[in-house]
């Protein structure tokens, strides 16, 4: 009887498998959301103003930013390198749509060891974000605006040691580069 049923079982079992995997699976396809992010793509030239605070100095910020879909075009590669007034900083980002939660988010890790999170919506062309980072070891809220326009990109920052307080980060402008 129990041989019986174990049997039973493992048939079932093998031609349970069989038929599942006779069946394909479809993969995912990005949303309109996650296309919107298309009009990111490309290679810009970054111009703008950055204020003192946890992240450095007070001064001009030159730099290039490129973004690239990764596989899947779910989510982008936003790679960046620059100035802030004599300070050098570079750094990776991986933006994209989370459609479970419906906001967009972003990962962010620089060459100085700091890291954050944001989340954002988008109104047409315009994304409002609020992040929780950690700059020189203490965390930090942001909060920022970015629109997107088809050969530019503008973004202006706040940052908040508690969340009550905001003060200006940066601004900047953003150029397709030709």
């Amino acid at each position: 009887m129990i041989r019986t049923r174990i049997a039973g079982i493992f048939v079932f079992s093998v031609v349970a498998v069989a038929i599942l995997a006779g069946q394909s699976v479809q993969p995912a396809k990005p949303g309109p959301d996650h296309q919107k992010l298309a009009a990111f793509v490309g290679k810009w030239n970054t111009e703008g103003e950055s204020f003192v605070s946890p992240y450095g100095p007070a001064g001009k910020i030159t730099a290039v930013d490129t973004y690239a879909w990764l596989p899947g075009n779910f989510f982008l590669d936003h790679k960046f390198d620059g100035k802030q007034g004599t300070l050098a900083f570079s750094g990776t980002e991986i933006l994209g749509y989370d459609a479970a939660a419906k906001a967009y988010v972003t990962h962010v890790f620089d060459n100085f060891g700091n890291t954050g999170t944001s989340k954002g919506t988008a109104k047409g062309n315009i994304y409002s974000f609020t992040a929780d980072t950690v700059v020189a070891g203490k965390p930090l809220k942001e909060r920022g605006t970015v629109t997107v326009a088809k050969d530019t990109i503008t973004s202006k920052w706040e940052y908040s040691s508690d969340g009550m307080k905001w003060l200006p980060n940066f601004e900047v402008k953003l150029t397709r580069a030709k």
